[in-house]
């Protein structure tokens, strides 16, 4: 299986490119340099991510607009910012972006891919998700050649 995800790997750039030039919708990122799919395509493919034993990599995180990012991080087998409605709108905006930056530093701190849920092209200025991309793009991270997730740089 490992062998599996390290030659679907080495192929992201060439399935990129396909998905790019094809314009085939619904593939959010395309393929990353581990051999993941990115994005809303998850949860339509039916894919679930699998650690390798020893590997030594940080849990992917998926970033996106509500409710589509929770879908693609459980079929990922990912991490999400998931706090109950409920308690997340009685917080002040302060102590929401607070909590979602705890989130997110964790990922720093431990190297994670968060990866989009949502396409680049649709993240709306002035919104939570391009709060979040700014933040990462603030503290090392850079886009990954398909444009799906961010990476540390």
């Amino acid at each position: 299986m490992a062998e599996a995800f390290r030659q679907l790997g080495r192929m992201a750039p060439a399935i990129n490119q396909a998905v790019a030039t094809l314009g085939v919708a619904g593939i959010a990122g395309g393929v990353g340099a581990a051999g993941e799919i990115g994005g809303a395509a998850i949860a339509t493919l039916g894919i679930r991510a699998a650690p390798i034993a020893g590997a030594g990599v940080a849990t992917p995180r998926v970033l996106g607009s509500y409710p589509h990012y929770l879908q693609a991080a459980e079929g990922l087998g990912a991490k999400a910012f998931d706090v109950p409605s409920s308690i997340f709108n009685s917080w002040s905006s302060g102590a929401q972006w607070a909590a979602n930056q705890k989130f997110l530093d964790r990922g720093i701190a431990q190297g994670a891919e968060f990866i989009m849920a949502s396409p680049r092209n649709q993240i709306r200025d002035g919104s939570a998700l391009a709060k979040e991309v700014g933040y990462l793009l603030d503290r090392g991270y850079g886009w990954s050649s398909g444009g799906g997730s961010l990476i540390r740089k």
